[in-house]
């Protein structure tokens, strides 16, 4: 399940907006509206392993992912497989819940898919 560290968004009003607009992105692609415990069980829902030509294992990758900010990344990025970053550059006002589902999707893809 994919977790998503709420707590490493900035307090302010724009990291707050942008982590309201994370919680939108990942109830869109989960289904999950905001778990308690910040873990989305299952993987984005509209992906299909063969037609996406993802891994086989995509489902486990998204189980091990988080999703957190870091005020050290310029925009987006995926660590080691499983940590997705999200930086400063998306507390503009400009970015759309839409965005921040592109941009989760998108890191996550660079882990679950086939290359």
């Amino acid at each position: 399940m994919a977790e998503l560290l709420s707590a490493t968004f900035p307090a302010d009003a724009e990291g707050q907006a942008l982590l309201k607009k994370v919680l939108h992105a990942l109830h869109n692609l989960t289904g999950h509206v905001n778990p308690r415990d910040g873990k989305y069980l299952l993987a984005p829902r509209r992906l299909n392993a063969n037609r996406d030509t993802l891994k086989p294992n995509y489902r486990a990758i998204w189980a091990q992912c988080t999703i957190q900010y870091d005020e050290m990344e310029r925009g987006a990025s995926i660590r080691g497989g499983k940590e997705i970053r999200i930086g400063p550059f998306f507390l503009a006002k400009r970015f759309t819940t839409m965005d921040m589902e592109k941009i989760i999707l998108h890191e996550f893809l660079h882990a679950a898919h086939f290359v």
